[in-house]
């Protein structure tokens, strides 16, 4: 008690001392030290409630605290008896929101989101080979919900049926066109989305210039010569484009970005000239199972061209109003079916066929899970749709 009633004295010879320049009034300079003081204490009563207060959280601040709050009782090590976590690729554990209440993490919905509508949600957490993915949702009605990839980009209002845009083609959606929004951003990196597919994934190119790779230059029997063998995986044994990919995802790829990578079936199967170029079956007549990383396929790139005249192989008119020759020289992931060393290569002249053992860009093209939440954006190259991410867990 007696350090406060110090502290209020010094506080009253303070006021005294400056209202003695403006007055000799004992009564005037009373009241006001009594005003001045009773504020004070005010002042102090705030301060202290302020500080027992528990913090709330806008919706779409709240997010973040639901996936801090979900890796904090989540066991990490695959050898735990309780490890709560997703085991294998491609498996799936959902926490309900409520269950933070049940468990009093925290108190009640309400005191802790800032919302006029009461909320509901749920966290998602993936396993994408071996990273874990943690997708929050949370719906308060009017106020806040949170938006994902595939739904913004798969509404009414964005499939057309000319002109540049998003194509419903079969199971799939394809951007096609020379001018259209399919720009994505996960932390600094800029994609370009190809297409939606049918199991709901996204399929998108990385825009990153990087350095240039041989497709494969082993020693051909065939010419005698090092122009590369056209196998891009066969009989356990990789290409060094194949390589070249994984040294990507493994040294290149941080752990913050890798667990948005979902695992997709790779079509590795080859293609003759002589081939229906829209096609989509001929290089799926080969696959690779859950794989993270891929390249594009020709078929795609011919796809994409709105010029009623790309109809063949080396059809020039296929440049025409085609996004992907924004995206400079750059291997595709298939073969030719008629040879033992030449492989698709696309650039400024179309898709054409290349010897391996040249050097190009090698564009990944990475699948995302459609539920992945959009934080802002339009999906132009000013303005593209962000997504939202979270601090990544480690692999098991």
């Amino acid at each position: 008690m007696g350090i406060i009633q110090e502290f209020f004295a010094k506080i009253g010879d303070a006021i005294d001392a400056f209202l003695g320049k403006f007055t000799d009034s004992v009564v005037i300079k009373s009241m006001i030290k009594v005003g001045a003081v009773f504020l004070l204490i005010i002042v102090i009563i705030i301060m202290f409630a302020s500080c027992g207060r528990k913090k709330t959280y806008k919706p779409e601040e709240f997010l973040t605290r639901m996936v801090a709050m979900t890796k904090a009782k989540r066991k990490y090590k695959a050898e735990d008896k309780n490890n709560e976590l997703p085991k294998n690729d491609k498996d799936v554990v959902v926490v309900p929101l409520e269950s933070f209440v049940e468990d009093k993490t925290i108190k009640d919905l309400d005191t802790v989101i800032d919302s006029s509508s009461t909320c509901t949600g749920e966290i998602k957490i993936i396993n994408n080979n071996g990273y874990y993915l943690f997708i929050p949702k949370l719906d308060c009605g009017d106020v806040y919900k949170t938006t994902t990839l595939y739904d913004t980009l798969v509404k009414d209002e964005n499939i057309v049926t000319e002109g540049n845009g998003l194509y419903s083609m079969g199971d799939d959606y394809v951007f096609r066109g020379d001018s259209v929004n399919n720009f994505l951003k996960i932390g600094d990196t800029l994609y370009r989305i190809i297409r939606v597919n049918g199991d709901g994934t996204i399929r998108a190119i990385d825009t990153t210039k990087r350095t240039t790779t041989v497709w494969d230059n082993r020693y051909n029997i065939e010419k005698k010569s090092n122009n590369g063998i056209n196998n891009y995986y066969a009989n356990g044994i990789n290409s060094r484009v194949k390589d070249y990919i994984e040294n990507l995802y493994d040294n290149v790829f941080t752990e913050d970005v890798k667990p948005y990578f979902t695992t997709h079936e790779i079509c590795i199967g080859k293609r003759s000239v002589n081939d229906d170029i829209f096609d989509t079956s001929i290089e799926c007549s080969e696959k690779i199972d859950n794989y993270p990383l891929s390249l594009v396929y020709p078929y795609e790139y011919y796809l994409v061209s709105l010029d009623q005249n790309c109809t063949g192989y080396r059809n020039v008119s296929c440049v025409n109003y085609n996004y992907f020759n924004t995206l400079g020289s750059i291997w595709t992931i298939t073969a030719d079916k008629d040879t033992t060393y030449y492989v698709y290569r696309i650039d400024s002249s179309g898709a054409d066929l290349v010897k391996g053992s040249l050097r190009t860009q090698a564009k990944v093209v990475v699948h995302l899970n459609g539920e992945l939440i959009v934080e802002k954006g339009i999906g132009s190259e000013e303005d593209p749709y962000i997504i939202k991410t979270f601090t990544s867990t480690k692999k098991r």
